[in-house]
């Protein structure tokens, strides 16, 4: 049973590692969970003792957890994986959309029919009203739509 036990705690060690670097689902944390908690059930069942290595899972989990959050922190993959920008509060997102009802602008994409739309220097998200614009299309807004600018060719 101590096999079993060893085989199992290996296979979830082994799987929530891959957690932290393969983008999925989550299948192998919830697998590498499940043969965690299986080995420290086993253990504490069938080794006398089991508990030590119930311990040590917990120690082992935490000391890859405590790994990721710091180490790989400084590291290039970080970016990728946490963000840190911040919003600020002049930042378009903040602003009243309402404002922009009747502006006129500039498709800076291809509106098919979502894309963006540049007023004086601030790219903001729009829609068209049906057809596809190109770029550089001037173009009008008619109206605000689930924080997006609906907006018509002119």
């Amino acid at each position: 049973m101590t096999e079993l036990v060893v085989i199992l705690l290996a296979i979830g060690v082994v799987f929530l590692f891959l957690e932290m670097f393969i983008p999925d689902f989550g299948f192998f944390g919830i697998v590498g969970l499940l043969s965690l908690v299986a080995s420290g059930i086993l253990a504490v069942i069938y080794i006398e003792n089991g508990w030590f290595i119930v311990l040590g899972e917990v120690l082992l989990v935490l000391a890859v957890v405590l790994f990721f959050v710091f180490y790989m922190r400084k590291k290039r993959l970080s970016g990728h994986l946490i963000m840190n920008d911040a919003l600020k509060e002049d930042t378009p997102f903040f602003e009243n959309l309402d404002a922009y009802i009747g502006r006129e602008g500039v498709a800076a994409t291809v509106l098919r029919p979502f894309g963006k739309v540049d007023f004086d220097g601030t790219l903001m998200e729009a829609t068209s009203n049906g057809p596809y614009f190109d770029i550089g299309d001037k173009v009008c807004v008619i109206e605000v739509y689930e924080s997006k600018l609906k907006v018509k060719k002119i």
